[in-house]
């Protein structure tokens, strides 16, 4: 599926072209860019939420129980977007 998305919404403009993207690699780069993120920034269970990783534990759900968890996680990936530039991705 990332393979998918790389394909349909990476710029043509890119230096790297997209079928040179690697979705493992784009995947962490995601990930890096989360961690650097920092208007919110972002907790490690954020982090692991949003990888896929935060499926047990006291964090679980936090989300949906606290307002803001979610406002911080999705202010986060509606910047992804610019900050990939794909400026085609709504």
């Amino acid at each position: 599926m990332t393979n998918q998305f790389i394909q349909q919404y990476w710029p043509k403009s890119a230096m790297t072209p997209a079928n040179e993207i690697v979705a493992y690699r784009f995947r962490h780069t995601v990930a890096q860019t989360a961690l650097n993120h920092q208007d919110p920034p972002l907790t490690s269970q954020q982090i692991d939420k949003l990888m896929g990783h935060s499926k047990l534990g006291e964090h679980y759900g936090n989300d949906q129980l606290l307002p803001t968890h979610k406002q911080t996680l999705l202010s986060f990936l509606n910047n992804l977007p610019e900050l990939f530039k794909l400026n085609n991705y709504k």
